[in-house]
């Protein structure tokens, strides 16, 4: 977590919703720091002892997460990891 640039106000936000039972979205402008923020959420998840089972992360970037399948699938997919 060290390496990243401190995006403090954020991860308090994403934490003040950690035990709610609501799926997080982070959205905004294409390169301005999405994934990175998730990647540092989740970081600290782990070390919370979370499990990764626990947490879903979809990057849709990918061609691969897309490519060649309908959205029901992708849909059915991500319900059948929950």
């Amino acid at each position: 977590m060290d390496k990243y640039i401190n995006q403090k106000e954020y991860i308090d936000e994403l934490l003040s919703y950690k035990d709610k039972d609501l799926i997080k979205v982070v959205s905004g402008l294409r390169r301005s720091g999405k994934s990175t923020l998730l990647e540092i959420y989740q970081e600290y998840l782990l070390k919370q002892k979370v499990g990764k089972r626990q947490i879903q992360f979809y990057n849709f970037e990918l061609p691969e997460n897309y490519l060649n399948k309908k959205w029901d699938d992708i849909y059915f997919g991500i319900k059948k990891k929950m």
